[in-house]
């Protein structure tokens, strides 16, 4: 028990306090009881807990808050209090009691992820600032470029002089995309000399994905005759390295009365690059938002959910002592307990994204925790999907937690179940490899995964199963529990031929 337990009269002598009450304090039970309970506190304290303690007269018969009390070391704590008032049969109150929750961890977690949350928003503004400044260069060097074109259509030899001088890449086409001229810085920015681009394709100098756009873009140009057009796209260098650039295209007419199309090319890599950077940025704090969002969701309910079950737990305990009352219910009361505890420990291991904690390790038979995995699961298919296991004999013991490696196989395992739409085969192995490793492999004939999902199945809140309930956390949890025992999990899928997931522990743990 770590809740500090203290009940006392309405003039506040001490009339009861638990262990932990008398550890924190480092005193006897017999040296705080009859005593005033009010000098434990700190002064600036004093006056929430008497107005606290008032509304329970006045207004309500439970009220918590939260406070700070000095341990016995000088050091000072943060608690979460609970306190009720105990009425006597004539509506009179009798005691108080309260509960004190040790919440100082949770405090300091809190106040972490806010100055980290802070420290996001900072560089994301800076960076948003430095893409502001960016884009008024670029869109001044654009203004400029459209007042160069006006200047050169008036003068060939200014036309001339600019095309040369400016540093930006100017290209002239035909209408088929054959390269008329370019100037020498745009040969140089792509890496060619002059000679090497005329005569060719403009095509060539274009990413390959993005060639069927920029060809649409300039078959459009050949019926439009007035209006400059822009678009941004990916050229390839002679050197293989891609770059961005931010085209404006005008079709205009030669000194020969041929039409031909006019291409100003700005580097914009800088610019696409702080974009990109920004959305990284947007995304982390995002991530960084759900997962404090998490952390102060599970701190709140961890009580709500823990006090039901101890008593839960401790009711199986009285009915278990008196087992010839209920010989039926006692058969069955460890199995309740055992699915109890499963609870618990799937609540802690939520609550691990807030506060982090080793694995409980102790020696176990993977074999063992693999059966029982799978007798747990035939709840959740039918005959048509089959489970087939090759469990290695005699395998070491892993030192490990048991529950956590259970989650771990049901999480796979249940995800292999959800992905059949009819039928399916689950194959279960187990080996040794190595010197020092045991492997788990789990493979179904199910859909399989696309390429692009496949890098995200272990990202947090990724899931492909919001329509049917799934959170996005249950292969997170899985890594994070196989990491903790310094394992590795490694998955291979293809579409149409199925998912294979290979969980490698070491046998001889230093956790």
């Amino acid at each position: 028990q770590t809740d500090l337990i203290c009940r006392h009269l309405p003039d506040g002598t001490i009339t009861f306090v638990n262990e932990a009450y008398c550890r924190f304090f480092n005193k006897k039970q017999e040296e705080i009881t009859n005593k005033f309970s009010l000098p434990f506190f700190q002064n600036d304290e004093l006056e929430i807990i008497m107005k606290k303690r008032l509304s329970l007269t006045l207004k309500k018969h439970i009220t918590s808050y939260e406070h700070k009390m000095v341990r016995y070391d000088g050091k000072i704590r943060c608690f979460h209090r609970t306190d009720c008032a105990i009425f006597d049969e004539k509506n009179m109150i009798q005691e108080y009691q309260s509960v004190a929750r040790d919440i100082t961890a949770r405090k300091l977690a809190e106040e972490g992820l806010e100055k980290y949350r802070l420290h996001l928003e900072d560089l994301v503004k800076k960076r948003t600032q430095a893409l502001n400044v960016a884009n008024q260069k670029l869109n001044k060097e654009l203004i400029e470029h459209k007042r160069t074109e006006t200047a050169l259509q008036s003068s060939k030899r200014r036309y001339e002089l600019l095309y040369e001088e400016n540093p930006s890449m100017y290209f002239t086409i035909d209408l088929k995309g054959k390269i008329l001229s370019v100037n020498k810085f745009g040969a140089d920015q792509l890496g060619y000399s002059v000679e090497e681009l005329l005569g060719k394709s403009v095509y060539r100098v274009i990413y390959k994905e993005d060639r069927k756009t920029i060809q649409h873009q300039l078959q459009n140009m050949c019926t439009d005759t007035k209006n400059i057009n822009s678009w941004e796209f990916r050229k390839v260098r002679k050197d293989g390295k891609i770059i961005w650039v931010k085209e404006s295209a005008r079709r205009i007419t030669d000194d020969d009365g041929k039409s031909i199309i006019l291409l100003v090319c700005e580097d914009i890599t800088d610019k696409i690059k702080a974009q990109n950077e920004r959305k990284k940025l947007e995304k982390q704090l995002a991530e960084r938002e759900k997962l404090a969002l998490l952390g102060q969701f599970t701190a709140a309910i961890t009580h709500e959910i823990n006090n039901p079950l101890d008593i839960i737990i401790t009711k199986i305990d009285a009915l278990q002592e008196d087992h010839h009352s209920f010989p039926a219910f006692f058969a069955n009361a460890e199995k309740i307990k055992e699915q109890v505890f499963k609870i618990n420990h799937l609540v802690r291991d939520i609550l691990s994204y807030a506060k982090p904690h080793p694995p409980e390790l102790h020696p176990v038979d993977v074999n063992k925790i693999l059966i029982q995995t799978i007798e747990l699961l035939q709840l959740y298919h039918g005959e048509e999907i089959k489970i087939k296991t090759k469990l290695k004999p005699n395998l070491p013991m892993l030192s490990a937690d048991a529950i956590g490696l259970e989650i771990v196989f049901k999480n796979i395992i249940l995800n292999a179940i959800q992905s059949f739409k009819q039928e399916g085969l689950i194959n279960i192995m187990t080996q040794r490899i190595k010197d020092d490793q045991l492997r788990i492999t789990i493979k179904d004939n199910g859909p399989g995964i696309e390429k692009s999902r496949l890098k995200k199945i272990f990202d947090q809140f990724y899931t492909s199963k919001k329509n049917t309930g799934g959170t996005g956390l249950g292969l997170t949890i899985s890594l994070e529990i196989v990491k903790k025992h310094h394992g590795t999990i490694n998955v291979k899928s293809r579409l149409g031929e199925g998912t294979t997931f290979h969980v490698n522990l070491p046998f001889r743990n230093t956790a």
